[in-house]
């Protein structure tokens, strides 16, 4: 028996589904948390919230851990586009809301 991760078929999904835009949106949030979990593990309690027109919003507790994310946002991007395999992400939006 071969396994496949959920993640990989996601794409798969998006193609099939009748509201592909919000099955699309949702697989960007989760692949914000892989690539925030790779880039800078401490900030693991953040919250992609939303995702339009190629700016994810990503709710954080502080304004020291946006500044922190705000530096490591390229390549954050950089993580997600090449998760997604194609360029999704163009830019992160950090709001303080914990």
């Amino acid at each position: 028996m071969v396994f496949v991760k959920a993640g990989d078929l996601i794409p798969k999904f998006i193609k099939r589904s009748s509201n592909p835009q919000l099955v699309f949106a949702v697989w960007i949030r989760r692949l914000w948390k892989e690539a925030v979990l790779e880039v800078s593990p401490k900030s693991s309690l953040t919250k992609a919230k939303f995702f339009r027109a190629g700016k994810l919003t990503v709710e954080v507790k502080s304004s020291t851990e946006a500044g922190e994310l705000r530096l490591h946002e390229q390549k954050l991007i950089a993580k997600i586009n090449s998760k997604a395999g194609k360029k999704v992400v163009e830019r992160l939006n950090f709001k303080i809301n914990f």
